[in-house]
């Protein structure tokens, strides 16, 4: 089963602004690390912006996880893949945003929160990757259905997709 806890580093990083914040809205709801959603809020697709010191002609992948699935003290479903989509560029939009859009297909579309009644709030990390190579990696891997999503090796899909370090990070947490 794939370790959730070194995940940890990365919302520690988040606190104390040792790494980007990645820009996540989802519909009118701008999320700031650790903002609790409610869930029937998380159903529409995040909008992701990235943040103004990175290259803006690079390309970019964003893997999202549920580290707590189905339940904080019971996680052995997590981590649980939300959203994984590649090819991302940087567009600027009419108001100044550096948003970041794909032509190609979502390998994991997303995913809004599930947590099951009763569980504590879930937490649901956004990692922003940067992509090394120039040409689309969605074709060199199949969509991804319910059953990957679970127990999701993040270290292993990174390695296949070639994508570099974690450049960004944003999460929020919803139950």
């Amino acid at each position: 089963m794939p370790d959730v806890s070194k995940h940890a580093a990365v919302l520690q990083d988040l606190k104390n602004g040792s790494i980007r914040t990645l820009g996540v809205s989802i519909g009118p709801v701008t999320i700031t690390p650790g903002l609790k959603v409610a869930k029937a809020e998380t159903h529409v697709t995040p909008k992701l912006t990235v943040p103004s010191d990175l290259p803006k002609d690079s390309t970019y992948a964003v893997i999202c996880l549920d580290l707590d699935a189905p339940f904080i003290s019971w996680n052995f479903m997590s981590p649980i893949a939300h959203l994984i989509q590649t090819d991302l560029k940087v567009s600027q939009t009419e108001a100044g945003e550096l948003e970041l859009k794909s032509s190609e297909p979502a390998i994991g579309a997303w995913a809004g929160a599930g947590p099951p009644p009763g569980a504590q709030p879930h937490r649901y990390v956004f990692y922003l990757y940067e992509q090394k190579t120039d040409s689309s990696v969605a074709s060199k891997i199949k969509p991804f259905g319910i059953t990957q999503r679970m127990r999701f090796d993040n270290d292993a899909v990174v390695k296949q997709l070639g994508l570099g370090q974690v450049v960004a990070a944003n999460y929020f947490v919803s139950n």
